[in-house]
């Protein structure tokens, strides 16, 4: 294989190698994705140990950019070899007096030789680039994943603290039953003690990146314009009893839904009682960046 075709050969065989690096690159990230989903929507706590699977996704995307290094560094080698043989075979030329049109040709062989070789340093460069740009945004997402599921698992603890659930949106408690109980057409809260909105209280207290939006709800009876605005006027009475608690008003919002979100059966005295209720849903930053990464 002359010179020309070794070169093209080296300069095609790298190009591979850095696109199957991408495209593990990819199938990482879609990976990645999917264990991010999985935590999402199936809400299982276990899977939370994605950030292993995740670390070792890492570490394969750095093998795949070290091979990547290691071609590089055998092409550039060859090359230098290839170097040194037209070299030498220059040299011989010029020992044997051989002709100039012979001399010549092995010169312009040697320049384009060494124009390779600058071309492949320069590759080299690149790729050393790209590794270290790699290895920040590893180790960026993998402190995203972390702290995403830090801040699950923190929302899983924390709804079985509020005896609340876990949603698409967040941590979702119902201010109704016994503890909250709207009498009908009123948005006043009950004088006595209301343990559940204390500990939520606590929890915002303890969690800085924790919101809270908070809806109100009426049963079925009476005019839609009037349970609008009595649903949010029940929305703002816990807003008020939480800034009360020292909750800051900037991480709180309000919503009157009416009546369109039944729970329950508005046809007896139990389904309405049930729909006249408040929710409020603990809004964190999971969900931001579980998003961020699928979004990528």
């Amino acid at each position: 294989m002359d010179a020309e075709a070794r070169i093209a050969a080296l300069a095609e065989e790298q190009a591979a190698a850095l696109r199957a690096a991408g495209a593990r690159l990819d199938q990482e990230r879609t990976a990645l994705q999917q264990q991010l989903a999985v935590v999402r929507n199936q809400r299982d706590v276990a899977a939370m140990d994605a950030e292993v699977r995740v670390a070792a996704l890492a570490e394969e995307r750095a093998a795949a950019l070290r091979a990547a290094g290691a071609r590089l560094d055998q092409e550039r080698t060859a090359l230098q070899q290839q170097l040194v043989l037209v070299r030498a075979q220059r040299d011989a030329a010029l020992d044997d007096t051989e002709s100039d049109s012979r001399i010549a040709a092995l010169t312009q062989e040697m320049d384009a030789l060494r124009r390779k070789l600058a071309e492949a340093d320069d590759a080299a460069s690149d790729l050393r680039s790209q590794m270290q740009a790699a290895a920040s945004a590893q180790a960026r997402e993998l402190a995203e994943v972390r702290g995403a599921m830090a801040s699950m698992r923190t929302l899983y603890e924390g709804a079985a603290e509020l005896g609340g659930r876990i949603t698409g949106e967040g941590i979702l408690v119902n201010l109704g039953g016994e503890e909250l109980q709207f009498p009908s057409g009123s948005a006043i809260l009950p004088s006595r003690e209301l343990p559940t909105l204390d500990r939520i209280a606590a929890m915002l207290a303890a969690r800085a990146d924790l919101k809270a939006k908070i809806g109100g709800h009426t049963d079925s009876s009476g005019n839609p314009e009037i349970n609008q605005a009595l649903s949010r006027q029940r929305a703002e009475a816990v807003m008020q009893a939480l800034i009360d608690r020292g909750v800051d008003p900037d991480r709180l919002s309000t919503e009157g839904y009416g009546a369109d979100r039944p729970v329950a059966d508005n046809t007896t005295d139990r389904g309405r009682r049930e729909n006249r209720r408040v929710e409020v849903v603990m809004i964190g930053d999971a969900d931001g960046a579980a998003s961020s990464l699928s979004d990528n």
